[in-house]
């Protein structure tokens, strides 16, 4: 048995480790690597103290060694299920079981989907939500950003910046994100259409358009939806945690504990009021803190 499993190799759950073994604890990692860290899209990060600039893969590939150079196992498995019994937590996988007395939920959030006529249809074929992931195959090619938050500026920077040529739309007159991403996007070149949302994608066997609400249409060999973040904590209703409406664990006080003895949670999963990566890490070293006493001082 384990003395702490971190379920989410992004950088909440890496740091969570980092700490817990620091802190002298047995510590394991599940990291699904199907659905990865919202931080590995960002292009570049420069609100991270002493990192001028890095790009959010760069800053999760030496995050993640440093903790395997501490010896701390990461397993590629996906959980599909917790169990609580009265001394221990089960963790349940894609391939198999593994028991533990602290569970350390990291599990962050996944896109929205924007249930658009021809999203599904197009999804492979020009629909994507990862601009990271599919961006090469559209260089030189017109391109469309669907949102208004720092997500679809970063991808919006990214595209143009490998020689897509962007247009992003987005519903309101002002951008939700930060001031720094709209800046990054406006130099990169990117196009911004306010004020307007997209209500269909059309093309025959691959994407070929966009016809937005106001009947006018864009051409386009993609889109790039990025249109807001669905907490990935759907695997833990089962066991009772607590969550809002929207599905964002609710953490009880400032040690990230949930309602469930023995269950913390960090990160973008959760109900914190500022989704960013120094918020998460702070959040993870109070969650391994708290396991550390749990588990080595209340005896």
């Amino acid at each position: 048995m384990k003395e702490v499993i971190v379920i989410g190799g992004g950088v909440g759950g890496l740091t969570a480790a980092l700490f817990s073994k620091w802190f002298g604890l047995e510590t394991m990692v599940f990291n699904d690597s199907e659905k990865p860290s919202q931080l590995a899209l960002a292009t570049e990060i420069d609100n991270f103290p002493t990192y001028e600039k890095i790009s959010g893969s760069e800053f999760l590939d030496k995050l993640k060694k440093q903790v395997e150079n501490h010896g701390i196992e990461i397993k590629q498995d996906n959980v599909v299920g917790i169990k609580k019994e009265s001394d221990k937590i089960i963790v349940y996988t894609n391939k198999g079981e593994e028991e533990c007395k602290i569970l350390i939920i990291s599990s962050g959030a996944e896109h929205r989907k924007g249930g658009l006529p021809g999203e599904q249809e197009f999804l492979g074929k020009g629909v994507s939500y990862c601009a990271t992931c599919d961006g090469p195959f559209f260089k030189g090619k017109d391109v469309v950003v669907w949102g208004g938050g720092d997500t679809a500026l970063t991808y919006a920077t990214y595209l143009q910046n490998i020689n897509c040529k962007v247009t992003l739309v987005h519903r309101r007159k002002e951008f939700r994100g930060s001031e720094f991403n709209q800046e990054k996007a406006k130099e990169a070149g990117a196009k911004f259409v306010l004020g307007k949302t997209l209500k269909e994608i059309k093309g025959e066997k691959f994407v070929e358009k966009v016809i937005l609400d106001d009947g006018s249409e864009i051409k386009c060999s993609a889109v790039f939806v990025a249109i807001g973040e669905v907490p990935s904590t759907a695997v833990f209703k089962q066991v009772g945690i607590e969550m809002n409406k929207s599905g964002f664990i609710i953490i009880r006080d400032r040690t990230q504990k949930t309602n469930i003895e023995s269950i913390y949670a960090i990160g973008d999963a959760t109900t914190t009021p500022l989704r960013q990566a120094i918020v998460t890490c702070g959040e993870a070293a109070v969650a391994a803190q708290e396991a550390y006493k749990k588990l080595r001082l209340e005896k």
